[in-house]
């Protein structure tokens, strides 16, 4: 199991508090301790992430997958 978030803010960064947010809701989920990805528009500027994607790397999985 992952939990993700996607953030497609215009102009920021996804922040810490997107990175909490996300962290409650894998608890409201799973016990386990699940990896996180996010997938902003603007780049992350958290760590605490197994994996981040921008847009180029978002269109990037979607080919392969």
């Amino acid at each position: 199991m992952t939990a993700g978030s996607v953030r497609w803010l215009e102009n920021a960064a996804s922040g810490g508090h997107d990175l909490a947010a996300l962290q409650q809701h894998r608890t409201a989920v799973t016990d386990e301790p699940a990896p996180l990805v996010a997938v902003s528009r603007s780049g992350t500027g958290r760590s605490g992430l197994r994996a981040a994607y921008g847009p180029g790397g978002l269109l990037g999985a979607r080919r392969r997958g």
